[in-house]
């Protein structure tokens, strides 16, 4: 029998913290600003160095699986994520938000390099007292962000954020619409970056498998 009362964020937490202790390529998973369930939560998810971001990815994708698994399975709603907060309406729009649904504004990133990239707003801000503040972690820790080994960036770290600023996989797509969206993502990457391969996904199977294949292409 579904419930009739609507999650709250301790919750939703707790069913991450689980499924966070059986994932070896996140680094750390956490908050900044608020946690009200109603509105959308801003989440800062980095990778482990030496982890591959394929497999990265592949844990991402599989964390949020069981998360809209558990929304749906106990009060009949629905996950919807998206990468950047331009795309914020139109991504709510197409996934069918509904009150009760949650949304949530993942950040992912592969390097200190990345981060600092992406929220230095201005030549004055400085990015790690402003991390050290704001950002409020439940799995990993955060002296890890400024390791050694977390501030080498990738050669085609800005191609993944291409990509990661793309990926409508845990967002409640139609599939069609997925398909057609991912698929000129992959084509287009493949094209200017990778191998010039021709992809064409049939399900939601094999726009995950496409995903990675990507990945791959970029790492060769």
């Amino acid at each position: 029998m579904k419930s009739t009362k609507e999650h709250t964020w301790k919750e939703i937490e707790d069913v991450l913290i689980k499924e966070l202790k059986k994932t070896k390529h996140i680094m750390s998973f956490g908050t900044i600003g608020s946690c009200d369930v109603e509105k959308d939560i801003d989440l800062i998810i980095p990778k482990k160095p030496k982890s591959r971001p394929v497999d990265f990815y592949k844990e991402i994708h599989g964390l949020f699986d069981k998360l809209n698994n558990f929304l749906k399975k106990k009060y009949n709603k629905k996950l919807i994520r998206f990468s950047h907060f331009i795309t914020e309406k139109e991504v709510l729009k197409i996934g069918k938000y509904q009150k009760g649904d949650l949304a949530l504004h993942t950040m992912l990133y592969l390097s200190w390099f990345d981060i600092k990239t992406n929220w230095t707003l201005t030549n004055n801000f400085d990015v790690r007292k402003f991390f050290v503040k704001n950002y409020k972690i439940f799995f990993g820790n955060l002296k890890d962000l400024f390791k050694k080994e977390f501030q080498q960036k990738g050669e085609s770290d800005l191609v993944f954020k291409k990509i990661v600023n793309m990926d409508r996989i845990n967002s409640n797509y139609p599939l069609d619409f997925l398909i057609e969206c991912m698929d000129f993502l992959y084509n287009y990457i493949s094209k200017h970056y990778g191998t010039n391969r021709k992809f064409k996904s049939k399900n939601r199977m094999e726009v995950r498998e496409n995903f990675y294949k990507v990945c791959d292409e970029l790492e060769k």
